[in-house]
């Protein structure tokens, strides 16, 4: 609701807690606002990667697969590391995370990372 009313630092200030107080999710939409620098937030894929990170750490397939797709694409100014996309990519699939075996599959097809 904050995010809607505009009121965007409120509303990454409680993400931020919530991620805090055992919330992957709120990960997951923070490193989505920085890495797409959503409603004119300028984006920052860093600081969208550390946020995917610690959703990561709490086991959240989405951020892990969030950081392998980074990886594989090379997102916003970053250069591609098929290595660390093969990485992150395996993990969100042992995650079961929806998509990640299709990409996994892409990356021995192509010999990316593996």
């Amino acid at each position: 609701m904050l995010w809607e009313k505009g009121e965007r630092d409120k509303a990454v200030e409680l993400y931020e807690k919530a991620g805090l107080y055992g919330h992957p999710l709120a990960y997951k939409h923070l490193g989505y606002i920085y890495e797409n620098g959503t409603d004119g937030l300028t984006p920052n894929i860093h600081k969208a990667l550390q946020y995917y990170k610690l959703g990561a750490e709490d086991g959240y397939g989405d951020c892990t697969f969030a950081i392998g797709l980074i990886n594989r694409d090379g997102r916003k100014g970053l250069k591609p590391n098929l290595k660390e996309a093969y990485k992150w990519i395996r993990k969100a699939t042992l995650l079961e995370t929806c998509n990640a075996s299709n990409a996994l599959g892409e990356c021995f097809e192509n010999g990316w990372g593996c």
